[in-house]
């Protein structure tokens, strides 16, 4: 896109990132934000301090797998929801039925959608235990990749399937031609 996506203005005349903010708190859950250096300042203009989790210094990775990390370090205990910003078509029952599909109790470490082997790492939850395991591999520079798929590949994963009816929530927006698609 050139700049921020979160800072894009959507349909609904507020940000991308306070659209996916308003998502999930409907979920009633405590919603951050992953912000790398440069986005300190606009962010903090939008939203509480305490929300914003900038990216932790100490990682050796790159792409999502930073904030992902990083906000895993700064909750340790925590099972993470991540969703992407730009999934600006995003609706409200597909982030329910991820939620309930998740098992506290269960040996899955990790619950994506997927759809004809197009997989979606960044609408899913990952587990505490699976997100130490990541970052201990990461901290010890055993990640081969620093690819969300490769991290994938590390866990036990559901992978849930996405039904016809809800495919357009999970467009990426990552060119101004993408936008055609909404």
């Amino acid at each position: 896109m050139g700049k921020d996506k979160g800072l894009l203005i959507g349909s609904r005349k507020i940000t991308w990132a306070q659209q996916a903010f308003a998502l999930l708190t409907r979920l009633e859950i405590e919603v951050a934000f992953s912000i790398n250096d440069h986005q300190n300042k606009s962010y903090k203009r939008m939203f509480y301090f305490d929300t914003l989790i900038p990216d932790n210094k100490t990682l050796v990775v790159k792409g999502p797998l930073t904030g992902i990390l990083s906000a895993h370090l700064k909750f340790p205990k925590d099972n993470l929801i991540v969703l992407a910003c730009d999934m600006i078509e995003m609706r409200q029952e597909v982030m329910v039925r991820l939620y309930n599909e998740f098992d506290k109790q269960s040996e899955y470490e990790a619950y994506v959608y997927r759809d004809k082997g197009m997989t979606e790492p960044l609408c899913a939850i990952y587990t505490a235990k699976a997100l130490k395991k990541i970052a201990d591999k990461a901290q010890k520079n055993l990640l081969e990749k620093h690819s969300m798929m490769y991290v994938l590949d590390q866990l036990k994963v559901n992978y849930l399937p996405i039904e016809p009816e809800v495919k357009k929530a999970f467009l990426n927006m990552n060119t101004v031609s993408d936008l055609q698609y909404v």
